[in-house]
């Protein structure tokens, strides 16, 4: 058995043990990281979460937390979120009686500028719970502000619940701990308008006037005098460090929202910088985050332009782009090609017939191979996305959890520009091909951060679904049918969160003769139309994630 081969079943046996791990696992966008209960476990014996009030609103995060995760909910939202807003918002409570730790708290208490009453650690205002969060917990409309005050007492975890819906909602309307995301926690609007938070960002976000105050949300990340703790310094606790990288690249990559909440072309100016660690009291966690926050490539030349600008609302793993925004029914079809390219004519005579445009990434051997030309060609001409997908396809990672790296920079690099410039040599221009698809789907954040430095972005499958395993061959123990990968599709639309919203939805243009007993490029047709039934647009991977108009 030859090496490439050892790997490709190596990447295929990660790729499905991801697909059996259950939807909110393969949303997460961690799949490296360590466990919720491990999270738990840390959090828990740090000095700031001892007392006996601190601990039990970290268990109620906690138990809320693992519970919806069971049934799919809340994929993006970690318990370091719901750590740090409360102690930015209610840590005053935690030692308090139980019914002022989960009870109400005054205006005059919180110095709110519009008056509002607030419950419990994460201070939701009595007006939202009983208006938008509280029904599926049983709230009821037209319940004074005394009988939802009395509710949330008697029912943290529905505190905790209504906390969580919110911040899961932001994170897929602005971008996963993206800055607006965050700010939203707050109050947006003004903050979009220009009228608050144009202050020092480290200044009171209750200032008067308003727009002097400081930055709410990065204030959440990276603390502040009065609440030295912020998100970055609990995934750091937690050593999840892929998500600190996600932090920094959601936002470098932010663009300027209007006052409509809309994207623009303007950057955002929210890259973080590592003095902007200057609250946080370890010192070698500070470092450590710092080294996190660096521009990738720093110290080397940038490619001209930089990566694109991407949309608000996607979902990171190691740096790569594993999802697009979840805010409409559509997906990006993704074609990988190598060695084979038996189904190709198959797949972009059903991809015209239905006027849909995909996206193709293509090896520099299957690029110079001339049995393979006319494929390219077809590409070119009927509109579709072509990409890298490296050279000579090398394995970039090991199969550990969480991967090492197994190339240097130069090999990195060698090995990119040949895949360009077998592009530029056939018609294709470089400057074009602003995605980059691993090799064997497979990468470190090292590989994200090169990949950038190179001006472009790193793609890669969005996970939970079969459909890699497409060209498994028959005597393999992992093969799996066409129509049972077919069903897990389509399954996934129905069951996932969020169906096959902003999916990458990853499959082969060919596999090798010895798979013989059934192809999937012989159902896509049939596929297709099932999705589009159900009410999905398709997508260039560019139009998809890009904010500008390809």
């Amino acid at each position: 058995m030859g090496s490439r081969f050892r790997a490709v079943l190596g990447v295929l046996a990660l790729i499905l043990s991801r697909a059996a791990a259950g939807p909110a696992a393969q949303d997460a966008g961690r799949a490296a990281s360590p466990s919720l209960d491990a999270r738990f476990q840390k959090m828990s014996a740090h000095p700031r979460w001892s007392k006996p009030g601190a601990q039990e609103v970290l268990r109620t995060a906690y138990e809320t937390l693992k519970e919806g995760r069971a049934k799919g909910q809340w994929p993006s939202v970690g318990l370091e979120d719901l750590a740090t807003h409360a102690l930015q918002e209610g840590s005053v409570l935690f030692e308090r009686p139980a019914e002022r730790r989960w009870g109400a708290t005054s205006a005059a208490e919180t110095k709110d500028f519009i008056g509002q009453t607030t419950v419990g650690p994460w201070q939701m205002t009595t007006d939202n719970i009983r208006g938008r969060y509280g029904a599926k917990y049983g709230v009821q409309r037209d319940w004074s502000p005394a009988q939802v005050v009395e509710f949330c007492a008697r029912n943290p975890k529905a505190q905790a619940g209504m906390i969580l819906d919110f911040i899961e909602g932001n994170y897929g309307r602005y971008g996963r701990r993206g800055p607006y995301a965050v700010q939203a926690y707050f109050w947006l609007q003004p903050f979009l308008k220009g009228e608050s938070g144009q202050g020092p960002w480290d200044a009171s976000v209750l200032t008067r006037p308003m727009k002097d105050s400081g930055f709410y949300a990065k204030q959440v990340l990276c603390g502040v005098s009065h609440q030295v703790h912020g998100l970055l310094y609990w995934l750091a606790v937690n050593e999840a460090w892929d998500e600190i990288l996600e932090v920094a690249a959601a936002w470098r990559n932010q663009r300027k929202l209007d006052a409509a909440g809309r994207a623009t072309q303007e950057p955002g100016g929210f890259e973080l910088k590592p003095e902007d660690l200057k609250y946080m009291p370890d010192a070698t966690i500070r470092e450590r985050i710092a080294r996190c926050l660096r521009p990738p490539g720093a110290g080397r030349e940038a490619a001209p332009g930089g990566p694109p600008a991407l949309v608000p609302g996607l979902t990171l793993d190691r740096g790569a782009v594993i999802r697009g925004p979840r805010d409409r029914r559509r997906l990006a079809l993704v074609f990988t090609g190598g060695s084979y390219a038996d189904g190709a004519p198959r797949i972009l005579d059903d991809l015209r017939a239905r006027g849909i445009r995909a996206s193709f990434f293509f090896t520099g051997d299957f690029l110079r191979t001339p049995a393979f030309r006319k494929v390219v060609d077809r590409v070119r001409e009927e509109g579709h996305y072509l990409g890298p997908h490296s050279d000579r396809h090398p394995q970039y990672a090991s199969w550990d959890s969480p991967p090492k790296l197994l190339v240097g920079r130069k090999e990195f690099d060698d090995d990119l520009s040949a895949n360009l410039e077998t592009m530029k040599s056939i018609g294709f221009p470089p400057e074009k091909a602003r995605f980059f698809l691993p090799p064997f789907e497979h990468h470190t954040p090292e590989v994200a951060e090169w990949t950038r430095a190179r001006g472009m972005v790193l793609v890669n499958l969005t996970p939970g679904t079969r459909s890699p395993a497409d060209c498994m061959e028959d005597d393999d123990p992992r093969f799996v049918p066409a129509a049972e990968i077919e069903g897990s599709i389509l399954d996934r639309e129905k069951s996932g969160p969020d169906g096959l919203r902003g999916f990458l939805l990853l499959m082969h243009v060919g596999a090798s003769p010895k798979r013989t007993r059934d192809r999937l490029h012989d159902r896509l047709g049939g596929l297709l139309d099932e999705i589009a039934r159900r009410g999905y647009e398709f997508a260039r991977v560019d139009e998809l994630l890009s904010a500008a108009k390809p």
